[in-house]
C-alpha cells in the first residue's frame, strides 16, 4: 500500500523533473538580443523598441511602438530587460535618435501601387458563383496527395470498380471511353497520380509566392513612401470591393475599419508605462486603441526586414502581405494576456517568440513529429498499391518510389515554415499568421 502510494507521489516529481530539464536545456540554446530604442521606421517622431541579435546585427525584431519620447520608451525597455532575464546580453539599453534606411525608395506613382493592390485584392477575393466553388472543390480535392491516397486506400480496401463513359467525359471518355477503372488500375496510376498532385500544389505555392514578394513591395511603398495609414489602407480596400461588386465582404471590412480606429496616444499610454495597471474595462478599451496603432507599425517593420534575413528569398514569401498588415491578432492576443495576467506576462510574450527562443525551438521539434502520420499514410497506400499492381522484378521496386518526392515535399515545406522561412519573424506564430491562419501548409 506504502509502495503503490510512493509510485504515485514520484511519477509527478519526475514529470516536472523531465519538464525543467527541458526548459533549462532550452534557455541554454537561447541567442543573446541587445535591447535598442531607435526612431520609428513611419518617422511620425515616435520611438520603438527593438531585439538586436548578436549574430547578425543588419536585422532588427520590433517588440514595443509609438513611445512619443525616449524617456518613455526606455521606461517599457526596462520592464522588458527585467523579464527578458539571460536572453539579453547586457543590462543596458542602446539608444540612437537615428535609424539607417533599409528601405528602396521605387519612384512609382501613389496610383500605380493603388492599382497592384486593386489587383491584388480582386485575385484574393473571388466572386460566389456556383461554378467556381464546384471548381475550386473538385481542385482542392484533385490537387490534395492526401486526399488522393485516401481515396486509393478506399478503393483497395472496398475493390471499387468505375466504367469510364464512353462519351461525355473531356478526355478520359476520347481515350478510354468503356474501360473499367478497378484496383489494378488504380494501384498502377496512384504514384503518378501523387506525384502530379504534389508538383501541381508546389508550382501553384510557388507562383503565390513570387505574388506575395511582389505585393510586399508596393504596400511597402504606400505605407513608406506615401505614408499610408492602416485607416487609409482600409478606406481603400472597402472602396475598391464597392467598386468590384464584391458586396458580401464590405460589411467585414466595414467591421474591422471601426474595431481597429485609434485614439490620441495620452488616452492610452497608461496601460503600457506602469508596472501594473487596473485592469478596468476603460483601461483595457484605451490599451487596445494604442496597440492597434503600435501593431500596424510592427507589422510594417516585421514585412520591411524580412529582407534582410540571410533566407529570404522572393519565391518563398509566405505571407500575403496586404492580409498580414490588416491583421489584429497580436493586438488581440496582447490585450488577452494583460487582463487576464498582468503587465509583466505582457512583457513576456514577444520575448518568448524572438528567433531561437522557447516557442520557436519547440514548434521546430513539434513539426517534424506531426508530419509522420502524413508520410506514413501515403507510404502506406503506396506499398499497398505496388502489390496490387501487378509488376514483378525490379518495376515492383521502382514503382512506388516514383511518388517519393510527393511524399517528402509537403512535410519539407511544412518544416521549413516551422523555421519561419517566407514568414515575418520575431512575433508570436498566432500574430504572424492569424486567427484563422492566413497561410496553411501543404
Amino acid at each position: 500500500m506504502n509502495s503503490a502510494a510512493a509510485d504515485a507521489q514520484s511519477k509527478p516529481i519526475a514529470k516536472k523533473r523531465w519538464f525543467h530539464f527541458g526548459r533549462k536545456y532550452l534557455q541554454s540554446a537561447l541567442p543573446r538580443y541587445t535591447l535598442a530604442i531607435r526612431p520609428g521606421l513611419l518617422e511620425d517622431g515616435t520611438f520603438g523598441i527593438y531585439a538586436l541579435p548578436g549574430k547578425n546585427p543588419t536585422v532588427e525584431y520590433q517588440i514595443e511602438a509609438q513611445h512619443r519620447s525616449i524617456e518613455e520608451a526606455m521606461e517599457v525597455a526596462l520592464e522588458y530587460l527585467n523579464a527578458g532575464g539571460e536572453r539579453f546580453a547586457g543590462t543596458k539599453v542602446d539608444v540612437s535618435t537615428t535609424r539607417d534606411a533599409l528601405w528602396r525608395r521605387l519612384g512609382q506613382t501613389e496610383e500605380f501601387h493603388r492599382e497592384a493592390l486593386k489587383a491584388d485584392i480582386k485575385r484574393s477575393w473571388p466572386t460566389l458563383n456556383e461554378i467556381k466553388w464546384k471548381t475550386a472543390l473538385f481542385g482542392r480535392v484533385s490537387t490534395s496527395p492526401y486526399t488522393i491516397a485516401v481515396l486509393g486506400l478506399m478503393v483497395f480496401w472496398k475493390a471499387w470498380s468505375v466504367t469510364i463513359p464512353a462519351e461525355g467525359v473531356p478526355i478520359l471518355s476520347e481515350f478510354l471511353g468503356g474501360k473499367i477503372f478497378g484496383r489494378p488500375e488504380a494501384a498502377f496510376w496512384l504514384p503518378f497520380a501523387l506525384l502530379f498532385a504534389a508538383a501541381y500544389r508546389h508550382v501553384s505555392a510557388r507562383l503565390q509566392c513570387l505574388a506575395n514578394a511582389r505585393m510586399r513591395e508596393h504596400v511597402l511603398a504606400l505605407a513608406l513612401e506615401h505614408k499610408w495609414t492602416r485607416e487609409r489602407f482600409l478606406t481603400t480596400i472597402v472602396a475598391i470591393i464597392e467598386e468590384s461588386g464584391y458586396g458580401w465582404a464590405m460589411q467585414a471590412m466595414r467591421f474591422a475599419f471601426e474595431r481597429s480606429r485609434t485614439v490620441p496616444m495620452s488616452d492610452a499610454q497608461v496601460a503600457l508605462t506602469l508596472q501594473e495597471v487596473e485592469r478596468t474595462p476603460e483601461v483595457l478599451r484605451a490599451a487596445r486603441m494604442r496597440m492597434v496603432a503600435a501593431e500596424y507599425e510592427i507589422r510594417i517593420h516585421a514585412l520591411l526586414y524580412m529582407e534582410a534575413e540571410s533566407t529570404f528569398r522572393s519565391w518563398c514569401v509566405l505571407i500575403p502581405p496586404l492580409m498580414f498588415l490588416m491583421e489584429t491578432s497580436q493586438t488581440e492576443e496582447r490585450l488577452t494576456t494583460l487582463e487576464k495576467k498582468g503587465r509583466r506576462e505582457l512583457c513576456e510574450l514577444p520575448l518568448k517568440w524572438l528567433p531561437g527562443c522557447e516557442m520557436p525551438l519547440a514548434l521546430r521539434w513539434i513539426t517534424p513529429v506531426l508530419q509522420v502520420p502524413h508520410v506514413a499514410l501515403m507510404v502506406w497506400a503506396l506499398l499497398w498499391a505496388s502489390q496490387l499492381a501487378g509488376l514483378s522484378g525490379v518495376w515492383r521496386y521502382l514503382h512506388p518510389l516514383t511518388a517519393m518526392p510527393a511524399v517528402l515535399a509537403g512535410p519539407i515545406w511544412n518544416i521549413r515554415m516551422a523555421f519561419r522561412r517566407g514568414i515575418p519573424a520575431g512575433m508570436t506564430l498566432k500574430g504572424a499568421c492569424g486567427d484563422p491562419p492566413i497561410i496553411r501548409g501543404l
